[in-house]
């Protein structure tokens, strides 16, 4: 009686001990799903916000590069300007028949320059008036005035003109838009998967002879 009585507590202990095993090991379980969904959650968070920050990035990085346009738009290289001017006067043979003698400009893109003639010219009304003409013609220039010419004499005693030249430069306008640009490269990324996708494989054909041109 007192072996049974033994083996019925033994069996009972051993089955309390499974009970609470099996609880424990299904908390566990259930404990480390829990962990797992939570860790996925962080990181699914925290990708999101490593991808919201590179997007801002390459957004600040694009608006940054458009402000560097648009002040490049906004901006008067002077030393293209100059060039410009100096290629507009005309020449006798290789020789301006005009000298410029100082420049000036504002950020409204409008220039003055103080010119006289040279002395070695023999008309030099005819000079000032070709000057006038070639700045007018030119798409670089507008609003071209000479507002006062003044006659002098050089040691020699010829005749030299001084005169002011006003005018507006006008920008070139050939860098395209970032945007723009942008948008572009992307509807022709876009193009070019579809063609890819649609594409169908062709059998190969024989290399033809090279087409004279």
């Amino acid at each position: 009686m007192k072996r049974v009585s033994f083996l019925l507590y033994l069996g009972a202990a051993v089955l309390l001990v499974v009970v609470i095993y099996t609880g424990y090991a299904f908390w566990q379980r259930s404990s480390t799903a829990d962990q797992v969904a939570v860790l996925d959650k962080s990181i699914s968070e925290y990708q999101a916000k490593i991808n919201e920050k590179e997007n801002a990035q390459i957004t600040q990085a694009i608006n940054a590069k458009q402000t560097v346009n648009d002040l490049k738009k906004g901006t008067v290289e002077w030393s293209k300007v100059i060039t410009y001017i100096r290629a507009t006067v005309p020449k006798s043979g290789v020789s301006p028949i005009a000298e410029i003698l100082s420049y000036s400009g504002s950020s409204s893109n409008e220039i003055s320059l103080n010119m006289k003639t040279y002395s070695s010219s023999e008309s030099p009304y005819l000079d000032v008036a070709a000057v006038i003409k070639s700045f007018t013609d030119s798409k670089m220039f507008v609003d071209v005035f000479v507002p006062s010419i003044s006659s002098g004499a050089d040691a020699s005693g010829k005749d030299v003109l001084s005169f002011m030249l006003s005018a507006k430069y006008v920008p070139q306008t050939d860098e395209p838009n970032l945007n723009d640009t942008l948008s572009t490269v992307l509807d022709k990324g876009l193009e070019d998967k579809t063609v890819k996708t649609d594409e169908k494989p062709v059998a190969p054909v024989e290399a033809a002879s090279p087409i004279a041109r």
